[in-house]
């Protein structure tokens, strides 16, 4: 399927805003088409990495910089002032909007029956259970819950 194909294709169903997860399930496949054909550029590492999120059962390579290093701040900062990277999902938000306008796509956060709250609801459902396995220093599982909570733990040191 050519780059072309897909574009039709990711652009006729982001017409209207997603409402199941099926529609963002889709909408993310094509997405990571996309990203494929152009060989990965690393300005959507964090939007690849939300992709294969939603497709696979557990990430545990290729995890962007700035995710990894958020789950292991927000795992050793007691005093909570460091927000989990998955809460809210700012920088997936930010990547994938930029991606919609550089692709010159539909952009459904701007239509009038855009909610934020249900779709990181929608988010949240499709990524939860889903382990992330992240390799720094210490190996660290996060993991994104219904309710849009994180839980996680150090796996080994």
């Amino acid at each position: 399927m050519s780059k072309p194909d897909v574009l039709t294709k990711l652009s006729n169903k982001l017409q209207s805003t997603p409402t199941s997860e099926e529609d963002l399930i889709y909408i993310l496949s094509r997405a990571r088409k996309i990203l494929e054909l152009e060989d990965h550029p690393d300005e959507f590492a964090v939007l690849n990495f939300y992709c294969n999120l939603a497709l696979h059962t557990k990430i545990d390579q290729r995890i962007p910089k700035e995710i990894a290093e958020g789950i292991i701040r927000s795992h050793t900062d007691y005093k909570g002032e460091h927000p989990h990277p998955f809460l809210g999902y700012p920088h997936f938000h930010k990547q994938f909007g930029r991606f919609l306008t550089d692709h010159q796509l539909p952009n459904f956060y701007k239509f009038k029956d855009f909610n934020i709250v249900k779709f990181i609801d929608l988010l949240n459902s499709i990524y939860s259970d889903t382990p992330v396995v992240v390799n720094l220093i210490t190996q660290y599982k996060a993991v994104v819950n219904k309710d849009g909570s994180i839980s996680g733990s150090i796996l080994e040191k």
